[in-house]
């Protein structure tokens, strides 16, 4: 049974470190093997190839675009084919960070509010068109009539109409000279912590550094226009800013770096596509109503004949119109990374400090080795390791290289894990 006296001399035991040198050529090559890997990466890596010896700015910036060209194309809903600009496909004109290129559009003109066939909604004696509900135009009235072609079906409702006709995205309505547009991706950046400011304006337009091609962008997101225009795509582009503000770096330039976000193999909701409408009034000339020329309690006037002018007159009614219109097309999202940097000594010493912490790594590794793996380990480890008790005077005189001399108390007692044999050197020469 452990006495309370033996339990506190366990719990308030003191370790000390022992040096012993082990005059062994293995374990010094791995020793300092390892401490040149440290030294190789705490110099290499850390402080020069991660700036190590620069502290760090965070960037912020915004992005702004313009794109220029024009394309023909025989857009589904129009009657001839029509020369479409950039102030046309590029909608909204302006985004936070983004860019929206149409390049596949489907018209529906002159909608007006009123009682439409939606013959999106398939209507029969099993699925009949309940009053009060409603379709994606509109709300039902209840009778399930008749398209106005007289082939299809359709609930009768009150809503947008001619309600928008299927469409099928295909190749054959892509507007393919979208392709060869120029697209001026503007820049600017700014470096709070160093009071820095960068963008990639310059002073004349410079392929692929502030002007790009549609097509290429595409192709360096990994796909191609033929893949992307039918059905749209979302592509990232990423602009980093990564600058060293120090004397003998080199100028601050932008790095762009295109990927394609969404998935061109998915079959359900492919690409990117949405719908936006133009709204305008016409005037429509409808008869002006008659004037009442019946005075109460006048019998003599009520009975009196109506001027020959009397519903003869027009007037102007103004009407709310919209064109409809679904668009495909390639969105551009924007995103500026990066951060600035600039030689410090507060981050240099902070790294030489934990990279000298790290060479104590080198002596653990080689203290194991040698005490748990060599063949000469039961020596090394005690060598190493010695445990003593009671009160220790050292005598005088002098010790010899491998010896020490104790004088102790009435247990006398200096203990080793093993102690060496008389015959057996303790460390190899």
């Amino acid at each position: 049974m452990v006495s309370c006296k033996d339990l506190t001399v366990s719990m308030l035991s003191y370790s000390t470190v022992k040096v012993v040198q082990i005059k062994d050529w293995r374990l010094g090559l791995i020793h300092y093997s390892i401490m040149g890997l440290i030294f190789i990466y705490v110099v290499g890596y850390v402080i020069f190839f991660d700036s190590g010896y620069q502290s760090q700015s965070p960037v912020v910036g915004y992005t702004a675009t313009k794109v220029k060209g024009s394309a023909l194309g025989d857009v589904p809903g129009e009657e001839t084919a029509l020369v479409w600009d950039s102030v046309d496909m590029i909608v909204p004109p302006i985004e936070n960070s983004a860019l929206f290129v149409s390049t596949n559009i489907f018209t529906t003109k002159k909608q007006s509010r009123g009682t439409w066939v939606d013959t999106s909604y398939a209507c029969d004696s099993n699925n009949p068109c309940t009053a009060g509900n409603f379709t994606e135009w509109g709300l039902m009235l209840g009778p399930c009539v008749n398209g106005t072609d007289g082939s299809e079906s359709g609930c009768l409702i009150q809503g947008w109409g001619p309600v928008e006709a299927e469409f099928s995205a295909t190749p054959a309505s892509v507007l393919n000279e979208v392709e060869n547009w120029t697209a001026f991706i503007r820049c600017s950046v700014y470096f709070s912590m160093y009071d820095k400011r960068a963008d990639n304006i310059g002073t004349e337009l410079v392929p692929n550094y502030n002007l790009f091609v549609i097509g290429d962008m595409l192709k360096d997101a990994g796909t191609s226009f033929e893949d992307a225009a039918a059905e749209g795509a979302i592509i990232s582009v990423s602009i980093d800013w990564t600058c060293s503000f120090d004397p003998w770096s080199r100028a601050c330039e932008p790095e762009f770096t295109f990927a394609r976000l969404d998935d061109p193999s998915q079959k359900f909701s492919k690409g990117f596509n949405f719908r936006y409408a133009n709204y305008y009034y016409l005037s429509k000339i409808v008869p002006a109503p008659a004037p009442n020329t019946t005075a109460p309690n006048d019998t003599a006037t009520a009975s009196a004949p109506a001027p020959d002018h009397v519903g003869a007159d027009f007037t102007l009614e103004s009407i709310e119109y919209r064109d409809l219109f679904k668009v495909y097309g390639i969105r551009f999202v924007f995103q500026i990374t990066g951060a600035g940097y600039r030689f410090s000594v507060v981050p240099l010493f902070v790294n030489i400090g934990s990279g000298l912490g790290l060479l104590v790594i080198a002596t653990v590794i080689t203290d194991v080795i040698a005490v748990y793996i060599f063949p000469q380990k039961r020596k090394y480890h005690d060598a190493k390791f010695m445990e003593i008790t009671g009160s220790i005077q050292r005598t005088s005189g002098s010790l010899e290289d491998d010896e020490a001399v104790y004088d102790l108390d009435d247990t006398n007692q200096v203990s080793s894990m093993h102690a060496p044999d008389e015959d057996s050197h303790l460390l190899p020469q």
